[in-house]
């Protein structure tokens, strides 16, 4: 299955979701991403897989919390 990318309006993996920040949030990563999801601040959607999707909602969602928390997501330690 091929990722597609948030501008096309389709859903998106985690590492597409990554390079769709990366431009206004250059700290982000998949493992910030991942322990956002794990602390209950972002919920994309799975595939029957368990695969993350996230929509470009998901994205605009994003990108207000991490404009809102970008000095503590920018300390996070990168894996």
């Amino acid at each position: 299955m091929s990722e597609e990318s948030p501008a096309s309006g389709r859903a998106c993996g985690i590492g597409e979701a990554v390079a769709a920040l990366l431009e206004e949030f250059p700290d982000v990563s998949v493992s910030k991403l991942r322990y956002l999801e794990a602390e209950g601040l972002l919920a994309p959607q799975r595939t029957a897989r368990g695969s993350r999707r996230y929509s470009p909602q998901d994205i605009d969602r994003k990108s207000t919390r991490l404009n809102s928390s970008h000095e503590w997501i920018s300390r996070m330690p990168s894996s």
